[in-house]
């Protein structure tokens, strides 16, 4: 058993909040300007996606050294990084630096929507889709800066509304992406694969999620899942721009 030091205090709920929320305010602040005054050429969200991955997964793996409890990203959901303690801890400098996780996870959701926005404004539900990838850059802010741990019901309610979102656009596109393979340059399994691999990554999890089996474990390779959905999905319609 680990004994908590009794030098390392937490903060109240109410304080917590209010930092957190004005973070929360700041980034949506930025996310909206962004969209507002920046165009995004596709070559160069093509060119750094994978940095953004790459960096979020470091954000990931440098939390992990910080928490103050023993985390396994086996047995543990990465949501439990963000917590604001752990056993009486206080797990701040691991919930800090995880931001960086979710952050660029949030990054793929926007460019994805700034891709459909902007270079397919014509249709009308590539468009919609556009905005509800903005919808799901949001709700990933908002999962990586309110715990677990003091907001559970909140928490995994946002995670649901995400999941429901993001699996049936997905479908969506996947099927769209099907009809139209002539319009590819290339060959467009790659994009097929990827979107396929966060479908049943995502229907794997949801299902262990409600046996209870394993959960944890499933719901690493859905975050996996997403990352490679969504980059398939950024590759594919800037291929047909």
């Amino acid at each position: 058993m680990m004994n908590p030091p009794t030098t390392q205090k937490c903060p109240s709920t109410t304080s917590w909040g209010i930092k957190w929320l004005i973070l929360t305010f700041s980034i949506s602040i930025s996310i909206i300007l962004l969209d507002s005054f920046v165009t995004f050429t596709p070559f160069y969200i093509l060119l750094i996606s994978p940095f953004i991955i790459f960096f979020g997964y470091g954000s990931a793996f440098l939390a992990q050294r910080f928490a103050t409890y023993p985390h396994n990203f086996r047995k543990h959901p990465m949501c439990y990084l963000s917590q604001t303690e752990v056993f009486g801890i206080a797990n701040h400098r691991s919930k800090l630096i995880v931001q960086g996780f979710f952050i660029s996870w949030a990054l793929l959701y926007f460019f994805l929507g700034t891709i459909l926005r902007d270079h397919f404004s014509f249709n009308l539900y590539l468009n919609a889709f556009g905005i509800t990838f903005y919808c799901c850059a949001l709700i990933i802010l908002l999962l990586g800066i309110i715990p677990i741990n003091l907001f559970r019901n909140l928490h995994l309610t946002l995670t649901f509304i995400k999941f429901g979102m993001q699996y049936i656009a997905s479908v969506f596109l996947l099927v769209c992406l099907i009809q139209i393979r002539h319009y590819f340059p290339k060959n467009p399994w790659m994009y097929y694969l990827g979107v396929l691999y966060y479908l049943l990554s995502s229907t794997a999890y949801i299902i262990s999620y409600i046996l209870q089996k394993n959960a944890s474990l499933y719901q690493n390779f859905w975050v996996i899942g997403n990352f490679l959905g969504l980059w398939a999905l950024i590759a594919a319609f800037i291929s047909l721009i």
